[in-house]
């Protein structure tokens, strides 16, 4: 069934001009089964949960991957493909297995399943999905929950025409520069997990635009910039 529980989620950006953008999501999302044991107490090992290295599968409109989201040692998986809704067709991740939990993401365009690693140190894997077009890059956050729900974060877009128009004229635009543009999962040094984030303060490093990075972590379930790079 589907839940109509609202869940809001603020992300917090610093641009290049100082300012601080609060990006507000109130939506409805929709569950599916619950695990057997959500009111077992949370153990130090349930809590050790790594980034997993998983390549998604790409079959046309749709990708797929295997990944252990709740640290169980039972993989569950991930899907992004189109769904119609009630507002239309739409991007939509769904998990399969004993958790569930089906969440449309925003955008025109089916996002790539990046990284999975545990963003708010819930013990649970949150998922990085990014959409790249010809003009943008978009980066959201999946946050998974332990009793089935899903919530969604977004972030400014990233324009590639400012990136490839910093560029000089004798260096055409490379798709190889592309993965240095890319929303990724960093560890910090105090520990915990951060998104990286390219804000498009654009400078030459070798044939490629390289971008300012500003990494943003949970506090207090909200996303906030504690370092740039």
């Amino acid at each position: 069934m589907c839940s109509r529980n609202a869940v809001i989620v603020r992300a917090s950006g610093l641009l290049r001009t100082g300012s601080i953008v609060l990006l507000v999501l109130q939506f409805a999302a929709c569950r599916s089964a619950k695990k057997q044991d959500d009111a077992t107490p949370h153990t130090s090992r349930d809590l050790a949960c790594d980034p997993a290295e998983v390549v998604a599968v790409s079959s046309g409109d749709k990708q797929v991957a295997v990944v252990d989201l709740d640290c169980d040692g039972v993989s569950d998986s991930v899907t992004v493909t189109w769904k119609i809704h009630e507002t239309g067709r739409r991007p939509t991740l769904t998990v399969h297995g004993s958790l569930g939990g089906e969440i449309s993401t925003e955008g025109d365009f089916l996002p790539e399943l990046v990284s999975f690693g545990d963003l708010d140190s819930d013990g649970m894997r949150d998922i990085l999905v990014v959409s790249v077009t010809e003009s943008s890059v978009f980066a959201e956050v999946v946050m998974v929950h332990r009793d089935g729900d899903l919530s969604l974060v977004t972030f400014p877009s990233l324009s590639l025409r400012r990136a490839m128009q910093y560029r000089f004229h004798d260096v055409g635009w490379s798709s190889g520069c592309l993965g240095t543009l890319m929303p990724r999962l960093e560890r910090l040094g105090t520990g915990g997990l951060a998104v990286s984030l390219a804000t498009g303060d654009y400078r030459r490093e070798g044939d490629c635009a390289r971008a300012r990075r500003q990494i943003l972590r949970v506090v207090d379930q909200r996303f906030e910039p504690v370092e740039e790079r």
